[in-house]
């Protein structure tokens, strides 16, 4: 299932909770596909800070769309049809990484890297990303894309050497990439507010 289809299959359903958001179904899918074991609803609510009533749910739909599966009294793992939607899913969401602190980045002391695929034309100066990373806690954002060979800050100024120097060793950066650097006092909503900026993109509709 590609994430767009999933997405919707999730809005659909009259029983999903208000406070369940597009980002939080890719967060659990991404961090079922970092772990090779099963992963239970406490460790979910530990590690994603979701309340119990949304990890609930989000597991209940997900095994109804058969993403992930139960294993035993364990928890879940995902299913082939998981792994796949995630496999199409990186078609587009390319890497996502912890950064070190930089002068680039403002508004939080954890800074949260993604790179997408085929992005750039649809970025227009990059507070639409930056806004969406604020509404789910971020300190801010900053949008880089690649056009012509070059580094750019949307609306604002290329890249000097130094700073294209970290981001191509940080990301392994082609033509037409969107580099998406969230910041945050926390790690999860760095990671959190990279991906609802991404997703953004991805659907280009407004949750």
């Amino acid at each position: 299932m590609k994430i767009g289809e999933l997405l919707e299959a999730i809005k659909e359903s009259p029983t999903i909770s208000p406070s369940f958001n597009s980002y939080d179904v890719l967060m659990v899918l991404l961090f079922f596909s970092e772990k090779k074991y099963p992963i239970g609803r406490y460790a979910l609510r530990e590690q994603l800070k979701l309340g119990p009533g949304v990890i609930r749910t989000l597991l209940r739909r997900l095994a109804q769309l058969n993403l992930i599966r139960p294993v035993e009294k364990k928890g879940h793992v995902l299913t082939a049809e998981g792994e796949e939607t995630v496999k199409e899913t990186r078609k587009f969401i390319a890497e996502e990484k912890r950064l070190g602190e930089s002068y680039l980045f403002i508004g939080g002391e954890n800074f949260y890297g993604v790179r997408l695929r085929n992005a750039a034309d649809k970025i227009s100066d990059g507070q639409e990303q930056r806004d969406k990373a604020i509404q789910v806690g971020a300190g801010g954002a900053t949008t880089i894309v690649c056009k012509g060979g070059r580094l750019i800050i949307p609306s604002i100024r290329e890249l000097n050497e130094k700073e294209e120097k970290m981001i191509r060793e940080a990301f392994d950066v082609h033509e037409g990439d969107t580099i998406i650097i969230t910041s945050a006092d926390d790690d999860l909503t760095a990671w959190r507010g990279a991906l609802a900026a991404s997703l953004n993109l991805f659907t280009h509709k407004s949750e």
